[in-house]
């Protein structure tokens, strides 16, 4: 099993970094805006990365829709996968191409229309006399996945559109070594059982490890992220010195010094804001003790007037307090 993880994650990082690379070549962006505009009219805008949305829609799409209609088969449905893995390439192009194509009415109907066609596909397929019930199932579960996978996988090639393939690439990266860091520390130290009526081998230490795995390697990345040469790529920009700073003489040849104004407001904001949450907290809390003595109030009378109702209704619920405890109304000892 080991064995069989790093070959194919080896695999598919090799594959990764291909098309991340291939996908940021001039080639994979041929048209411009003006290009663009000229073909569909003014407001759309031009497609970027073929090379990683060919691969999505080609390659991704159709494994991704092809396991969605697996999954439906082993649970009752009648759908063939091909059908659920072209239905998800279809409705992620439509969805890309409805973001490229000016706004309007004919752009944003194009990814329900993928779907409905979809749907009526898998009717046409499974619809039988005898099985008409099974049929509308899997016709249902087809739009579902189609829907679901094909949005999904549409929204990953728009944001294509907007930053560089590398960030894409190091997002599966980050997702992936969660992955990786949850199973290897598992492996290593995992004791506590996680969902054992689930996945029976994972643990809470596999989680642990995930999660640190992740944040290291998605902290590395958004670091790496600043070299990039778009400033739209950089998920952790580098701190800039502010500028508002403020030159005061202090009398030494005639030099300047720098006193950090900003520092200052950012306490002063800090202290004021301090002040108010406080100030909240306080009303806050008061309130809720006086809603919490309130409501316990209510119930000690509703309860007590309950026993009295039920007393009165009965005598002989009355409880048969000793007389010699009795004290009478003016603060004096009662008969003994």
């Amino acid at each position: 099993m080991l064995r069989l993880r790093l070959i194919t994650g080896t695999g598919l990082i090799a594959l990764l970094l291909a098309v991340v690379w291939l996908d940021a070549m001039p080639f994979a962006s041929p048209l411009s805006e003006g290009e663009w505009a000229s073909l569909v009219g003014a407001g759309g805008t031009p497609p970027h990365g073929l090379v990683l949305v060919g691969f999505t829609t080609l390659v991704v799409a159709t494994l991704l829709g092809r396991e969605i209609g697996s999954l439906l088969r082993g649970c009752g449905g009648t759908t063939p996968p091909w059908i659920v893995a072209i239905g998800t390439a279809l409705v992620a192009a439509a969805t890309l191409v409805a973001s490229l194509l000016p706004a309007g009415a004919a752009s944003a109907l194009l990814p329900p229309i993928a779907i409905v066609l979809c749907t009526i596909a898998s009717l046409a397929a499974t619809l039988r006399p005898d099985r008409l019930d099974s049929a509308i199932t899997s016709a249902t579960g087809v739009g579902l996945g189609v829907a679901y996978a094909g949005t999904c996988l549409g929204g990953w090639m728009i944001l294509r559109q907007e930053h560089a393939a590398w960030i894409l690439g190091g997002a599966v990266l980050t997702a992936k070594s969660c992955d990786i860091g949850a199973y290897f520390t598992g492996l290593a130290i995992g004791r506590r059982k996680l969902v054992p009526w689930l996945s029976p081998k994972k643990t809470w230490e596999g989680l642990v490890g995930g999660i640190a795995t992740a944040t290291l390697v998605g902290w590395g990345l958004a670091n790496w992220s600043g070299s990039l040469a778009d400033p739209a790529d950089h998920v952790a920009p580098r701190p800039r010195r502010s500028a508002w700073r403020r030159a005061r003489p202090d009398g030494a040849g005639g030099r300047s010094r720098r006193e950090p104004l900003e520092a200052g407001l950012r306490r002063e904001g800090l202290r004021q804001h301090a002040a108010g949450a406080w100030r909240r907290l306080r009303r806050d809390g008061l309130a809720a003790a006086g809603g919490t003595a309130a409501a316990a109030c209510a119930c000690t009378v509703s309860r007590g007037g309950e026993e009295w109702n039920s007393a009165k209704a009965n005598p002989a619920n009355l409880r048969q307090t000793p007389v010699s405890t009795v004290t009478s109304a003016g603060g004096g000892e009662g008969t003994r």
